[in-house]
């Protein structure tokens, strides 16, 4: 049942619509009471449960270390809001620790989060709710610098694992967190419908919503029936997003104010929103985007950038756009004009630095510059459009459909992409041909500095070293499981 704002939202006649079963609490002073609009339905017949419970599996107090939870179902927790500007609680959480293990779980119902990876009570904590005098985005950097005086680092904080877990029905986000989930690996998880009865609104909504992770990997997840599907913000940094399948979500993937390097590799985007990149320094290979796929710049809020695989500052800075490398993947438009299918909203991009203009004074020199793009060797399908200035950009006349189908709990996607008559094979992407993003000075590596090498495919299979096959698949098939 949905919860209604006041005494007379919940008297409102909504029946036939999904939000016409409601609840409404009047706090008196010895008892609470709880009011219900059954509309045609009578409660004696159903069953009727207050939850009430501020968690499943929790610590009272942060620093709770290497706690391995497995194999568990636990639902029906009344969460509270998690902002990444406060303490953020979920159905199940680390409390501000290190080297969790969450697997095999079943994690649903969750009035907010189901599982939190995120930042614990802080003195910072929410301040533009009691002084606007400074911004939001202000706030949020003091906060940051609060929590790196109080111990936020690598040796004390993050480096879990939350793998094979189920994780559905939970009003805001999945799996969330701010600093808390750096240097985390989320694996293999099965994250679908999140935010989906739309009873809360605003940011910080997903499958998967995570501020600051830095170095997380985010590998061989089926998100899908999101609000958003995985949505990353604000010191996204060696964060690598790779073999996931995400599908009728609203926007499949969303990166937000961040410098890199981050890469994303060998992932289906198959909703009609695939990838919002509201950064810059993003690695794009190997990808299958089916939807709108936007650079978009954001020149209003200075934003944090880290030394290599540390949570130390290196820096700040606004978000030109560009910086971005694109390459080996499949576009698919929707048959249409719509420019944002495909990479042809980079065309105002250029290819390199501007001779006449000192690398040094880039940002001051003109606020709307923004940095070059390498894109090259892209696919480009149902009228998808390519970078203006693309190397080797491919297109074939074959209408392509892509369908999904669920048989027996699997899903699968089916497809005659690969009848398409076009040259589907590429160069290796290595950190050698990617580099390094131009803010953070950091290599498009492993997070242990080793180097990147894209050697296998959506589903594990080794690829060709010397001609790889563009997209997420090494070898080419009509129907592909996605969990």
């Amino acid at each position: 049942m949905y919860e209604a704002v006041s005494m007379k939202e919940l008297t409102q006649q909504l029946s036939g619509k999904p939000d016409s079963y409601r609840w409404f609490a009047v706090v008196e002073q010895d008892s609470t009471v709880f009011y219900g609009n059954f509309q045609e339905k009578n409660p004696n017949n159903f069953c009727v449960e207050i939850s009430v419970r501020p968690y499943c599996f929790f610590p009272s107090r942060k620093g709770r270390n290497y706690i391995t939870v497995s194999g568990i179902t636990m639902r029906q927790a009344a969460t509270q809001w998690a902002p990444p500007t406060g303490f953020q609680p979920g159905l199940i959480g680390t409390h501000w620790s290190k080297g969790w293990i969450i697997e095999n779980c079943t994690v649903s119902e969750s009035k907010c989060v189901g599982i939190s990876l995120g930042k614990k009570e802080d003195v910072k904590d929410n301040r533009w709710l009691v002084d606007r005098r400074k911004s939001g985005t202000q706030n949020y950097i003091e906060m940051i610098f609060s929590n790196i005086n109080d111990g936020w680092c690598k040796e004390r904080i993050g480096s879990h694992i939350v793998r094979n877990n189920e994780i559905y029905n939970c009003g805001q986000s999945g799996i969330a967190g701010n600093m808390g989930c750096a240097f985390s690996d989320i694996i293999g998880n099965h994250i679908h419908h999140i935010n989906i009865r739309h009873e809360f609104g605003g940011s910080d909504m997903a499958g998967i919503r995570f501020h600051s992770p830095v170095d997380v990997v985010i590998q061989g997840n089926c998100v899908h029936d999101c609000n958003y599907g995985s949505w990353l913000d604000w010191q996204v940094q060696g964060t690598l997003v790779k073999q996931n399948a995400f599908f009728d979500n609203g926007i499949d993937l969303y990166i937000e104010v961040s410098h890199g390097p981050n890469v994303v590799a060998n992932n289906l985007l198959l909703s009609q929103k695939s990838f919002w990149n509201v950064s810059q320094g993003t690695a794009c290979v190997h990808n299958l985007f089916a939807g709108e796929f936007r650079p978009i710049p954001d020149r209003t809020r200075f934003t944090l950038y880290h030394l290599p695989h540390s949570t130390m500052v290196g820096g700040v800075s606004l978000v030109y756009g560009g910086d971005d490398k694109i390459a080996n993947n499949i576009f698919i438009g929707a048959g249409d004009e719509n420019s944002f299918y495909g990479t042809a909203a980079y065309q105002d991009y250029g290819e390199e630095y501007e001779k006449s203009l000192a690398i040094d004074v880039l940002p001051t020199a003109d606020i709307n510059q923004t940095f070059p793009v390498d894109i090259h060797d892209n696919l480009y399908l149902n009228n998808a459009k390519s970078y203006n200035k693309e190397k080797n950009p491919r297109t074939a006349g074959l209408e392509v459909y892509l369908h999904l189908v669920k048989e027996d709990g699997h899903y699968y996607l089916e497809t005659n992409l690969y009848n398409a008559e076009a040259d589907f094979y590429g160069g290796l992407i290595t950190t050698e041909n990617l580099g390094y993003a131009f803010e953070t000075e950091q290599a498009y590596e492993e997070r242990d500095g080793a180097k990147i090498v894209i050697d296998k495919d959506f589903a594990g299979i080794e690829r060709n070293m010397e001609h790889p096959v563009i997209g997420p698949l090494e070898q080419i098939c009509r129907r592909v499981m996605l969990i």
